[in-house]
């Protein structure tokens, strides 16, 4: 086989994963969550955005792994003031610390399950560490320590979670799809115009 058929030959196996691999990461989910009745008035919101592509059946960031890209959780209504938002960053520091987020896909919370079978979270920053999850401390879905305030605060509601759909592919997922399906269609003109 020639250099050049070889290249041609590659070429015809290489774009179509790389299409593959840029719709597959264009596909992500986008959850939801809320915890209300924290004893200090507070409640928790905010959303997630991954895929499990790993096909174990949960969207995790873990140590040294995350199918996670993007998050954010606001923790507002404090009657002590303790107001907070955490993005990624800050729940990807904690990794390397027992901190990550584990999700089970489908399930409607995080956290309901004693034996934290659907799932946890452990995120925080100076400011606050947030830990959900039933397993931590019985009764309680969900335990905020206000760093800044020298306090902690509970609430005894579970996690709830809400599948928000796929994101829209973004434009360069798309200018990349449409750069392969060209290539292929001018690859399949030039050989039938050899042929004739």
């Amino acid at each position: 086989m020639r250099p050049a058929q070889a290249f041609k030959h590659l070429f015809k196996i290489a774009v179509p994963l790389l299409i593959g691999s840029a719709a597959h990461h264009a596909l992500a989910d986008t959850y939801s969550f809320s915890q209300m009745n924290y004893n200090d008035g507070a409640t928790v919101t905010g959303y997630f955005t991954g895929n499990d592509s790993n096909n174990n059946g949960y969207i995790e960031t873990v140590a040294g792994y995350s199918e996670l890209t993007n998050f954010s959780l606001s923790y507002s209504g404090s009657t002590l003031g303790g107001d907070f938002t955490l993005g990624l960053a800050d729940l990807l520091s904690l990794t390397n610390f027992g901190g990550g987020m584990i999700y089970v896909v489908g399930s409607s919370t995080l956290g309901g399950d004693p034996g934290g079978l659907d799932g946890a979270l452990y995120v925080g920053n100076a400011d606050v560490t947030l830990i959900v999850t039933t397993g931590y401390a019985a009764g309680y879905g969900g335990i905020a320590f206000l760093n800044t305030l020298g306090t902690v605060t509970a609430s005894p509601e579970i996690m709830q979670i809400t599948h928000q759909g796929n994101q829209v592919p973004e434009p360069s997922s798309i200018l990349l799809a449409m750069l392969g399906g060209g290539a292929l269609m001018r690859q399949r003109r030039s050989r039938k115009a050899k042929t004739r």
